[in-house]
């Protein structure tokens, strides 16, 4: 019997071969973008996919907000986050990096573990007031209050852009202390603002809350948020507070928290969505 040899089949053979592992390649690639949010930020098939993706730059090691967002913003938002340490800003600088913050759409400037960024340089200032002129920034509690090697300044008068500010001149404000139970949230924009029209006002703390400590601030942009709590020279009467604001630059905004959003974890992730426009 002859045997006939079919150089085309042969070939065929040859290509698909050589095709499945390049498929397989392409598929697990698909997925881990998938995965990380990478394919939310491209045009038509971030949109197709679930919208796009939100850069943040986290100013301060703060395990408590890195789990907000990997627990809770996710759900919601394509987030991918960086943390910056003061160190990792100071190493920044050394290395010529003019601007570490341009590939970012959103930045969060929390106090840090143990207060670490209460405390910026001068540079880190210049950095996040030219982030601030276009995009939205979050600012938490005391981070950014003072400046390195000058016990003098204030740190949110050289950041132009906080809608609050402090009594005390040295950077520093006082805070207060509250327990869960004792206390509430209250908006008189409960139906007409975008960050706070989803939520069921008054918000209630839950007893995972615990003690609720806020910084003692001064608004100087639109008080969104009060906490209500008794009055402390006579219980039976409530006090507000202003403890979330507002401000407005020429291109974007900012909102203030004067307490940790853990306390009231939804705060935060609506403050995200409303400032990312997500």
């Amino acid at each position: 019997m002859t045997e006939y040899y079919y150089p085309e089949e042969e070939s065929w053979k040859k290509r698909f071969e050589v095709t499945i592992p390049l498929l397989l390649l392409i598929l697990i690639l698909f997925v881990l973008a998938w995965k990380f949010g990478w394919l939310g930020s491209v045009p038509i098939i971030g949109e197709l996919l679930g919208g796009k993706t939100v850069n943040v730059a986290v100013i301060g090691n703060d395990v408590d907000l890195m789990e907000i967002i990997d627990s809770d913003v996710r759900k919601v938002a394509n987030v991918n986050y960086m943390t910056f340490t003061a160190e990792d800003l100071f190493n920044a600088r050394g290395m010529g990096e003019d601007n570490p913050f341009a590939k970012y759409s959103l930045m969060i400037i929390t106090e840090g573990n143990n207060g670490a960024t209460k405390t910026l340089n001068r540079w880190n200032y210049d950095q996040i007031n030219e982030f601030a002129s276009s995009k939205p920034v979050i600012i938490i509690k005391q981070a950014a209050t003072k400046v390195e090697n000058d016990p003098y300044a204030n740190g949110w008068k050289i950041l132009t852009f906080v809608p609050v500010s402090c009594a005390s001149a040295a950077g520093s404000c006082d805070v207060s202390v509250v327990n869960w139970d004792e206390a509430s949230l209250q908006t008189p924009y409960a139906q007409s603002h975008p960050m706070l029209n989803k939520l069921n006002w008054p918000l209630e703390f839950s007893s995972q809350s615990g003690s609720i400590e806020y910084v003692d601030i001064i608004p100087t942009g639109t008080t969104l948020v009060q906490l209500e709590r008794p009055l402390a020279s006579d219980p039976t009467q409530k006090a507000t507070v202003p403890v979330v604001v507002e401000g407005s630059g020429t291109l974007t905004k900012y909102i203030y928290f004067a307490f940790h959003p853990r306390h009231y974890k939804t705060l935060l992730v609506e403050a995200i969505r409303y400032l990312a426009n997500v």
